[in-house]
């Protein structure tokens, strides 16, 4: 419901990236995210607001309220090295309840221009039929 302080935001990137931090800036009067918990490359839907409490995130962290974009949160390189998506869960907020308010997401790191293609759907022939290619 749109008074239920979950937030899921799935991130997916083009090429592959080296996650070094994460800044999040939230709403006033306690609408800010309390608490963040982050994996990574999850397929768009593996992580739902079912599941989201028991699956064992990358990693997480007790935010404070930046209103600023001051605040950045480290991460644990070795977790974060080949990362094509990043799924953010914000359970709480500061006031415990009420809509969940984020402003700005900022991710610092690296591309490693290991380009992600998407598939392609093709015909192979497991033998040459020469009437094809005349």
């Amino acid at each position: 419901s749109d008074d239920d302080p979950e937030l899921i935001v799935h991130v997916p990137f083009t090429s592959d990236v080296k996650v070094r931090g994460v800044m999040v800036i939230g709403g006033g009067s306690g609408s800010a995210p309390s608490k963040l918990k982050c994996w990574v490359n999850k397929a768009p839907g593996e992580i739902d607001f079912s599941n989201a409490d028991r699956k064992t995130p990358t990693q997480q962290w007790d935010l404070a309220e930046d209103f600023a974009g001051e605040l950045e949160y480290r991460t644990d390189f070795t977790q974060f090295q080949a990362v094509s998506s990043l799924t953010l869960y914000f359970p709480t907020n500061f006031n415990g309840d009420g809509a969940t308010e984020v402003w700005f997401v900022g991710l610092r790191g690296e591309g490693t221009l290991n380009r992600r293609d998407m598939i392609v759907t093709a015909v192979y022939e497991a033998r040459a039929m020469p009437q094809d290619h005349k």
